[in-house]
């Protein structure tokens, strides 16, 4: 279960950056392929 994010930002390239709040683990879409990312917390 991913957490919903709580802020995001544009740039004019296309990226996108989002604020999350803390979690271990984010699942992400890379072209079509999902992947789970592990997160050091500190």
């Amino acid at each position: 279960n991913n957490p919903a994010y709580q802020a995001t930002i544009a740039a004019a390239d296309g990226t996108r950056v989002y604020e999350l709040a803390p979690t271990p683990v984010a699942t992400l879409s890379e072209n079509g392929s999902l992947r789970n990312v592990y997160l050091e917390l500190e």
